[in-house]
């Protein structure tokens, strides 16, 4: 995949490669994908995502946003794979997450701080991924752009990540597959 056609995927709206409804999708945009190395992907936590909860993000929705980055990263694969566009493989196939190892928690987000995720795709075949990712928070989108900026080559290695990031998750090996529809449908 070149870099046009990764800074093509880049440029989608989440709700383009996803098949959630709105009000469960849980990424803003994506800021940086390489299939050999990694996604990432960032969301503002709003009103109404910790609504009777503290003004606390839930922990199982910090998952579900670096869940849904992984899975992108699986559609947007599987689609230059299949020479289909994601409209298409949406017609066949749902991005399922199957399950994860380990996730540790080291803080909380509240309402309207951001969520950056930052994916590594440790494998990729016969449309499973399996990827690891850490989760920081920032408060605002300057912090956001300041991670982009900071990537002075093609790849993720060596990757500085700001001082002003603070870790609040890392999860292990997130398991997301295409799987085809009449497996899920039976209809």
């Amino acid at each position: 995949m070149t870099g046009i056609e990764r800074q093509n995927w880049v440029s989608k709206a989440p709700a383009e490669v996803l098949v959630h409804g709105p009000s469960k999708i849980y990424i803003d945009k994506y800021l940086w994908f390489r299939p050999e190395e990694g996604i990432f992907s960032y969301y503002k936590v709003q009103p109404k995502d910790v609504f009777d909860h503290f003004d606390v993000f839930r922990g199982v929705d910090i998952i579900e946003s670096a869940g849904q980055t992984a899975v992108s990263a699986c559609a947007m694969m599987e689609s230059a794979k299949q020479g289909k566009s994601i409209d298409e493989l949406k017609k066949h196939f749902r991005m399922a997450f199957l399950g994860m190892g380990e996730a540790r928690f080291h803080g909380f987000v509240k309402v309207h701080e951001i969520l950056v995720n930052i994916c590594t795709i440790k494998h990729y075949k016969f449309r499973q991924m399996v990827v690891s990712c850490k989760v920081y928070k920032v408060t605002t989108e300057a912090e956001v752009a300041a991670l982009i900026s900071g990537i002075k080559t093609d790849t993720m290695k060596g990757l500085p990540i700001p001082e002003s990031y603070e870790l609040v998750a890392e999860l292990n090996d997130m398991i997301g597959r295409a799987v085809p529809i009449e497996k899920i449908y039976n209809n």
